[in-house]
């Protein structure tokens, strides 16, 4: 499928968790333009690889339910973990200048 065209694409509601899915998951990353909202099965499989985010080419809204959150917790922390000391350098700059 192409999603290039879409405005918005929602992905995960009764997708399923099987290998297939996941490279529709990363199709939709991948080729989406605009804006993606990943929920449910669609945010079990990027638990699964988180650097699926990598290759976004657009908005990307993430709309977990509490168990779901708990994941996207895991995730945040791994971001924050990869890009604190780039943080931590610009919030420097900006306090002392």
């Amino acid at each position: 499928a192409d999603f290039s065209a879409c405005d918005t694409l929602l992905i995960g509601n009764g997708l399923g968790t099987d290998e297939n899915n996941m490279e529709i998951l990363e199709r939709a990353i991948s080729s989406c333009q605009k804006n993606l909202i990943i929920d449910a099965d669609g945010l079990n499989l990027l638990s699964k690889d988180v650097s699926l985010l990598k290759k976004k080419k657009c908005n990307v809204v993430l709309t977990p339910h509490p168990l779901e959150f708990a994941f996207a917790k895991i995730v945040l922390l791994l971001i924050l973990t990869k890009f604190q000391s780039n943080f931590l350098s610009i919030f420097a700059n900006e306090t002392l200048n």
